[in-house]
This record gives structure tokens, sequence and C-alpha cells, in this order.
């Protein structure tokens, strides 16, 4: 889950890392946390991976590594056993890289990691060239919307509610703490030009959105786009995000993460 210090104290980061995430590890982080340093830290993961983490925002990237690698929040270890190894990923919302590093790890060939923040960007390239993946996977600062053009995003003081809804930060406790402008693309014009084994998309709000568009164009389909794996926030969008997945004809479960946060894992295929 899309953990926060707010609903999740320390104790639970420290308990649910355990058994997974290296003890160097846990003592960097916590070394951050106690010190307020804000320089990038660099990090052990599980199957050998290296990460870089910022500084300022290490608690929420903690909880996030044990989103990807140890709760397995996405359910990658059952689609991985379902559906094999996807040779080719589009991440939407990719933040620092860590849902791409875990499948390039497991075999897969090629990534297109979306993450229009240039932080959390410049973060997941470096981080892709550390563990030798440079060549198989390429980070694209843009974001995913359900126009093209440009678009303004407001920057969360956390780096993980970095959206393109103004008010959606301060929603999970953060501050806008400035906005940048960047491209948007949508998600037809992604599957026009090519298929992807598995789609995931984070994109902070403007999930509903962007697959009703991608539903409406005809080219969301299993043909084009596997699997899809969306995290939706709020159960509004939740809807949407559903309603749009069937009319391309998949078949479509979800699950809520956790009692406390209203926010839902949908995987469809």
């Amino acid at each position: 889950m899309k953990s926060s210090p707010i609903t999740d104290p320390l104790e639970w980061l420290l308990s649910h890392s355990s058994g997974c995430l290296p003890d160097e590890t846990m003592d960097a982080l916590l070394l951050a946390l106690a010190s307020g340093e804000r320089r990038d830290l660099l990090v052990r993961l599980p199957k050998g991976l290296h990460v870089l983490v910022p500084g300022e925002a290490a608690d929420w990237a903690w909880a996030n590594m044990l989103h990807v690698f140890c709760l397995d929040d996405y359910g990658l270890t059952e689609l991985l056993k379902e559906h094999g190894v996807p040779r080719s990923v589009l991440d939407a919302g990719a933040f620092i890289g860590l849902f791409s590093l875990r499948l390039l790890a497991e075999g897969t060939r090629e990534a297109l990691l979306l993450e229009p923040a240039p932080r959390q960007a410049a973060l997941a390239e470096e981080s892709l060239a550390l563990n030798g993946y440079s060549g198989r996977a390429v980070v694209r600062r843009v974001a995913l919307w359900s126009r093209a053009g440009r678009v303004r995003l407001c920057l969360s003081s956390n780096l993980v509610n970095t959206s393109l809804e103004p008010g959606y930060a301060r929603s999970y406790g953060a501050d806008c703490v400035g906005s940048v402008e960047a491209e948007a693309v949508t998600l037809s014009m992604l599957l026009k030009e090519r298929k992807y084994d598995l789609v995931k998309l984070d994109i902070e709000g403007a999930e509903a959105e962007v697959l009703r568009e991608a539903a409406e164009s005809g080219l969301l389909s299993p043909e084009r786009a596997g699997v899809l794996v969306v995290e939706a926030h709020g159960e509004h969008r939740l809807r949407g995000v559903v309603d749009a997945l069937r009319i391309g004809g998949y078949r479509v479960r979800w699950r809520r993460l956790g009692d406390t946060l209203d926010q839902y894992i949908v995987w469809a295929s």
C-alpha cells in the first residue's frame, strides 16, 4: 500500500521490513529520519537491487519499498505465476522506479517509466543505471492524462502525492510546495505506438479519466495491454476505473489496501 507516516508509524515500517529489507537498509533509513538528512541515500533492496532514495522523503520511499517488495500489494508474485514474466512493461507514475526495478530483476526485457516530477524522474534514471538497466528501461518525464498537451502538476512535499489535482496532496496529509509544467500524453497514444504485456498505473487521481479516454478510443484491450495493475484513489475513482476496464473487455477484480486509506488495487486481464 502507499503508506504514510501519518497512518503508519515507524513501528509499522520496521515490523514489515523485518525479514524483507536488509538490516543496513533499515539502519540507513532510520538514520536519515533521525537526522533530517536531505541528501540522496543509496540503499540495497531484495533481489540484489540498489535504489537511490530522496532523504527528504525517506519515510515515504521506505513505505513504497514495502508496497512493492515486502507486502506485495501489487500482487506481482501471483501475476508472475499466472501470466509469466512480462516482456514489456509500461510503468506510469513510476516514482523512483521501484516497480520497474523489481520486474527488470525478474527478467522483464523492456520497461517504459513515466514520471513527470523532475526529482523523482532523475532518481529513477540513476537507479536504473546503477543496476545496469539503462539499455532495457527508459524514463520519460511526461504525465499520463486524458488529453495531450501541457499540464501543471502540484509538487507534493512527500514526493509521492504529486498530482494534477491542486488539492490532492492535502488529502494525504502533505502540502503542495510548488508546481511544474509538464508534457501530457494519453494512454491511447502509447498503446497505438506498441503493445505492452503489463501496464501499471499509479497516477495520483488521474486513473479513471485516463482509462476512460483509452477505452473510448477502442485501444484499451487485452490485445494491446495484456494485464493492468491500477491503484485507484477513492471509491468514486474505483468505480470509474472498473467501468472503463470492463468496456475494454477485461475481467476485473480489486481489493482495498488496509483499513485506513481509501485506496484500492485493481487487476485486469
